[in-house]
């Protein structure tokens, strides 16, 4: 069962409220601050105020937040850096708002036990057309077939490290308090995964890490080669999901049909209705992440109104958000599943590139026959 005390609602509810789906395009700026050392204090929550700014940060808005006190022992000037941790000055990046990152240089194997090491974390992942949040332990990933490629024993959750253009331990401002955890930044400079602790989590083997770790961001290393081989099949295979999808319903095969964009949510929000539990594969050049929830969506949300996100969430663990203006196409498929073998409907979701993105399927055969119903009627067939 998932603790609900892990993260306070007012942070899932508010975590993915973000501008429209350019917004995602989070750059990193880098400003060196002095090296100082940080007494380990308890942590106090920030008071949040009633209206909220929208920010290009996709996951965390932090310019409406106001400290109530900060980090006892602390001064204003050195209230965002890490507690407890000695950090190099030159290691250090503080942007306008106040969050602090700390850029890291970590051993393949070192980057995965440290994320399964927690009893729990908020992973939030983010591709063009959605953000996926999941409060969960983070599942032990090993390496594949694939050198660049780590997994754990379903498949459906991977690491890309080909991909990752950068990675870091931040600090920051939340609606509950001051948060910590580490960030992934992909090929381009984009914000692609957040791992976040807890308020109150116990931070000893983190602040470990990152002394250990920290590096000098302009002598930072990368993992694999961005043209590694591995990489570049797995890349291909990606890119070419939705295109093979294309040519198959141009050829009336009897396995593939194309939907309308808005299908996707309609399809998610009728499988809400009827208790059917789905299984939601989101798709990056970082990696996979599964969620399997009955997702609902959230609350007075009108699909008339134009606005971009449209929100599901399961309970306090499980939050998807689709970015309604950059699903391209849906496509409706059956076959068999490469993870099981059996036989399923799937709904599969391309971006503006024609870029596999999402795909939704039950995640019961018990479910599996009113899964089918539901989008075969959508389809009109």
């Amino acid at each position: 069962m998932v603790n609900t005390s892990l993260l306070q609602s007012v942070v899932f509810c508010r975590v993915f409220l973000t501008s429209a789906s350019p917004g995602w395009q989070y750059r990193l700026p880098l400003k060196k601050t002095k090296t100082t050392r940080i007494p380990d204090q308890s942590l106090v929550l920030v008071k949040r105020l009633k209206k909220y700014d929208m920010n290009t940060d996709p996951f965390f808005l932090h310019e409406r937040f106001q400290a109530m006190s900060l980090c006892r022992g602390c001064s204003i000037s050195e209230s965002t850096l890490f507690c407890g941790a000695s950090i190099r000055a030159e290691c250090l990046r503080i942007d306008a708002a106040g969050t602090v990152r700390v850029r890291l240089a970590v051993p393949e194997m070192a980057w995965m036990e440290i994320l399964s090491g927690f009893d729990e974390m908020l992973h939030l992942s983010r591709n063009a057309i959605s953000t996926l949040g999941i409060i969960r332990t983070i599942p032990e990933y090993w390496p594949t077939d694939s050198e660049t490629v780590f997994s754990d024993w379903t498949g459906l959750n991977q690491i890309n490290l080909a991909q990752y253009g950068s990675l870091w331990a931040f600090r920051q401002f939340s609606p509950v308090g001051i948060v910590q955890g580490f960030e992934v930044f992909d090929l381009d400079g984009h914000l692609s995964d957040r791992f976040v602790l807890p308020i109150g989590a116990k931070t000893a083997s983190l602040r470990e890490f990152v002394n250990k770790y920290q590096v000098v961001p302009e002598e930072a290393g990368a993992w694999f080669s961005p043209n590694h081989a591995a990489s570049l099949k797995r890349e291909r295979k990606m890119q070419a999901r939705i295109p093979w999808l294309k040519r198959r319903a141009a050829e009336n095969a009897s396995n593939v049909f194309e939907l309308e964009p808005a299908d996707l949510i309609n399809a998610i929000s009728r499988a809400s209705g009827a208790g059917v539990s789905l299984k939601i594969i989101q798709f990056s050049s970082t990696g996979i992440r599964l969620a399997q929830a009955n997702l609902e969506p959230e609350k007075n949300q009108n699909l008339d109104v134009e606005a971009d996100g449209y929100d599901f969430i399961a309970g306090n663990s499980v939050r998807l958000r689709i970015f309604r203006r950059a699903v391209d196409s849906v496509w409706l498929w059956t076959g068999n599943c490469d993870c099981c073998q059996g036989h399923q409907w799937a709904l599969e979701t391309g971006d503006r590139d024609s870029r596999i993105s999402l795909a939704v399927m039950s995640a019961s055969k018990s479910d599996e026959e009113l899964w089918r119903s539901i989008i075969l009627k959508m389809a009109g067939l």
